[in-house]
């Protein structure tokens, strides 16, 4: 009978979703979005991920690469209709309460190389400015984001079954149903586990790979690489953008992780990211919902950075505690993008 229930649950879950997307595809056709906007006032800082110029191989595994002309899409529209300035002057406007209420930053989450060949020249080309938030011991060690691993271990088709000797559990790999149950558990599991536990079963995760399998990865999801130094230096240097960290290791800093564990990762990434550039003022919480990131963590973002951001959906408010200032994510369809930027960020 729970069983049952819990599959219940999903499929309306999964059916709420579905209308709620054929609803915004529909209002973001129409001028209701802009009518409604008008009643609202508000800065908006926005993130992205990585923007690819070629077609997804596997848009599962490559969930945070948005098509080129869908973000250019996006940019033209903001750029049109909105004032976007740089992150500096965000912390300006905001700190003096001169904010216009028609403010824009742009933000990228991770560091994807892509950031740096496809739109930092775009960007430039139209004199926008835009922050990186990057992980530093990931971008060293020329690693990718712990999800990427998880998906490219279930949905790759290299792999017929996945062992995670650390959670004593083998994961079938063959049906679809197979592949999204062990999707869920893994995604899960290492958004609320402790950084030991996320390590063991990364660790775990990759040991199920050849070094053949490796470089298959490595060619056909080029897109999920992060930038190395000499790339972030440059980005810093020659464009109008500002480096921000976004953990080390892109830990997530809820309540089971030690306050050791969130000291490092907010003061060492900083520290690591100053070794190349002048400085590090800003930070971006990975995973930033609220249940994700914990009042000692934002108490001490606070101490260490001017600012700390949030994924919590909504526009920037004076309230808003200076450890985890307002920001939202956008979708990639452009009339589903209009709705949550000028109406559900309001709300």
């Amino acid at each position: 009978m729970v069983t049952s229930n819990w599959k219940s649950n999903e499929n309306c879950k999964t059916i709420r979703m579905s209308f709620k997307r054929k609803v915004a595809n529909i209002v973001g056709g129409t001028y209701i979005p802009e009518l409604i906007n008008i009643f609202f006032k508000g800065a908006k800082i926005v993130f992205y991920h990585g923007v690819v110029d070629q077609p997804l191989v596997n848009p599962i595994i490559q969930a945070n690469q948005m098509p080129f002309e869908d973000f250019k899409k996006q940019i033209e529209y903001l750029e049109e209709k909105f004032e976007i300035i740089s992150i500096d002057e965000f912390e300006r406007r905001f700190h003096t309460k001169k904010l216009k209420g028609k403010e824009v930053i742009i933000t990228f989450d991770d560091g994807y190389r892509n950031n740096y060949t496809i739109v930092a020249p775009y960007l430039k080309s139209r004199k926008i400015p835009f922050t990186v938030f990057v992980c530093p011991e990931l971008s060293e060690k020329q690693l990718r984001v712990p999800t990427f691993y998880i998906r490219a271990a279930i949905y790759s088709g290299l792999l017929s079954d996945l062992n995670i000797p650390c959670l004593n559990r083998n994961y079938r790999l063959i049906t679809e149903k197979e592949k999204k149950n062990a999707n869920k558990e893994l995604i899960e599991k290492i958004k609320i586990s402790a950084k030991d536990v996320v390590d063991e079963i990364l660790n775990d995760v990759k040991s199920n790979f050849n070094n053949d399998q490796f470089e298959i990865l490595n060619t056909q999801y080029s897109s999920e690489s992060l930038m190395n130094w000499d790339e972030i230096v440059d980005l810093s240097m020659n464009y109008n953008c500002t480096i921000g960290s976004h953990c080390l290791d892109h830990s997530i800093l809820h309540q089971y992780q030690t306050e050791d564990v969130v000291i490092s990762q907010l003061i060492e990434s900083k520290i690591m990211i100053e070794k190349y550039l002048d400085k590090c003022d800003y930070f971006a919480f990975p995973n930033g919902i609220s249940n994700s990131v914990s009042n000692f963590s934002i108490k001490k973002a606070a101490e260490i950075y001017k600012f700390g951001f949030s994924v919590n959906g909504s526009k920037v408010d004076y309230s808003d505690c200076r450890g985890y200032i307002s920001r939202f994510s956008l979708a990639p369809q452009f009339n589903s993008f209009k709705v949550q930027f000028l109406v559900l960020s309001n709300l």
